[in-house]
């Protein structure tokens, strides 16, 4: 699994640019979640074609919640906030997250 790098986004003013890291086709990512159990935002861009996105379920007091399932629209942008008491393992300290298909994604930890 590769880690996707976060943004720690800044209040009132622009966060240190970052890229866009391209998740591979039915392989998990892992996010690795910083210090600041809040909030993350998950940006992500669709390619050309469709694909199911899936946030797993971490071990938090809010994973009985379950997975976050969602399908894309081609060419499309989504932000998703994620909760770190219902996606973060908190034994390694990350979020998995797998595509269907290639899917470009940037995290932005939320001040």
């Amino acid at each position: 699994m590769a880690d996707i790098s976060v943004l720690n986004g800044k209040r009132d003013a622009l966060p240190v640019a970052g890229v866009l890291t391209v998740l591979g086709a039915g392989v998990p990512s892992t996010i690795p979640w910083g210090g600041v159990d809040e909030r993350m935002c998950l940006y992500l861009a669709s390619t050309a074609a469709a694909s199911t996105v899936t946030v797993a379920k971490g071990t938090g007091i809010r994973a009985s919640i379950g997975d976050l399932v969602f399908t894309t629209v081609a060419s499309k942008v989504y932000c998703i906030v994620l909760d770190s008491m219902r996606f973060k393992n908190m034994t390694t300290g990350k979020v998995t997250i797998t595509s269907t298909v290639a899917d470009s994604v940037a995290l932005i930890q939320l001040p």
